[in-house]
């Protein structure tokens, strides 16, 4: 085989390894680096059928190659209560590609950089710490967990997959903008008396409510607010579990002792990178583009961006990278306007903290 490019990864999630895996297809040495220990619990557990397409050009053939039978389940339908208190169903059936799956996000975020690793790249657990650029080449300076330091050097590019953290992009001075503000806190349940098993939104006046059952018959129960209202909850979890309860989305009475987890908080608002690829680097993931979660889209734009992305990093078209920004901006656009829509179609609370931003 042939090496043509020396690329390193920053971020081994769902992006860095689909991004990993497409460049090794390709024939390039690639550096994937990752400081986070694997979590058993991931927020984010979520894809629409059409996930089969990107899957099938990674080498999977079927979703089993990807996870086990007990950690992915069938999606059959959402149901929200947004805009009134009335709830409104959308199934899967019209839809020629499926209505998606709940998948076990930790196992399908390992088994994507197994499968990288298997192909030949250099997997280091460490914390990217610097980034020089040495005449036509970057170089890498990272920390790994005995906190010897390690540099990676001639290498023709980097690929920013850290997440919203966008730890090269930060070196890089290239910041982020936000639209509204929004912050995410959310737990990990296990409620064995409710049976209900599509996926459940709801909104309140401080803002909206996500629940869904997982393959492990887990359910993740999340809210979606302003940071103090989930500073307020992730201090107290019984507040949060009753405020949940209050807005009647499950038929059976959540309880504390159904908490698996404590309670986690995220920014969960809609950022845009004001950059997303530069002089032989690109941003992926949550890095470039960072969804709203209402959107459910995160897990298929990851792998989206990291095909895409990687394939345009190594590509001999010198507009390459010019047009997958193209391509990335207009995904944002599109995005931004659909939920825009989304939000102002909540008339009730419009005068409240959270939804006012919205009709400003």
């Amino acid at each position: 085989m042939i090496i043509h490019k020396k690329i390193a990864i920053v971020g081994a999630g769902t992006a860095g390894s689909a991004a990993a895996i497409r460049l090794r297809q390709l024939g390039h040495e690639v550096h994937l680096i990752e400081r986070n220990n694997k979590s058993t619990h991931t927020i984010g557990e979520s894809i629409p059928g059409a996930t089969f397409r990107l899957l099938y050009t990674l080498g999977f053939a079927t979703l089993e190659e990807v996870l086990t039978a007990d950690n992915f389940r069938v999606n059959p339908a959402v149901a929200a209560a947004w805009g009134s208190d009335e709830w409104f169903y959308k199934d899967s059936f019209n839809n020629p590609e499926g209505g998606g799956w709940q998948i076990v996000r930790s196992e399908f975020d390992d088994k994507l950089r197994q499968k990288a690793i298997e192909l030949g790249s250099y997997f280091h657990k460490a914390k990217f710490d610097k980034i020089e650029k040495q005449d036509a080449f970057y170089k890498l300076e990272i920390t790994k967990e005995n906190l010897e330091t390690e540099i990676i050097a001639q290498l023709d590019g980097i690929i920013d997959a850290s997440g919203r953290s966008a730890s090269v992009l930060r070196k890089l001075g290239i910041e982020h903008n936000k639209f509204q503000t929004q912050m995410a806190v959310f737990g990990w349940f296990k409620i064995p008396e409710e049976a209900k098993e599509i996926s459940l939104l709801k909104s309140t006046s401080q803002g909206w409510w996500y629940c869904s059952l997982l393959p492990d018959n887990e359910r993740v129960i999340v809210f979606h607010g302003l940071p103090k209202t989930i500073a307020q909850y992730q201090r107290d979890p019984e507040a949060f579990i009753n405020d949940f309860n209050q807005a009647q989305i499950l038929e059976t009475e959540v309880k504390k002792s159904h908490l698996l987890t404590e309670l986690q908080t995220k920014d969960a608002s809609f950022s845009v990178a004001q950059q997303f690829a530069g002089d032989n680097w690109v941003a992926i993931g949550d890095a470039a583009l960072g969804f709203d979660p209402i959107s459910s889209q995160g897990i298929f734009f990851a792998l989206y961006g990291g095909i895409r992305g990687a394939e345009a990093m190594v590509s001999p078209d010198s507009f390459a990278l010019e047009n997958y920004c193209k391509q990335i901006n207009q995904i944002a656009q599109k995005n931004l306007d659909l939920r825009m829509q989304y939000y102002t179609a909540e008339l009730r609370f419009y005068q409240e903290p959270y939804w006012k931003q919205y009709f400003e």
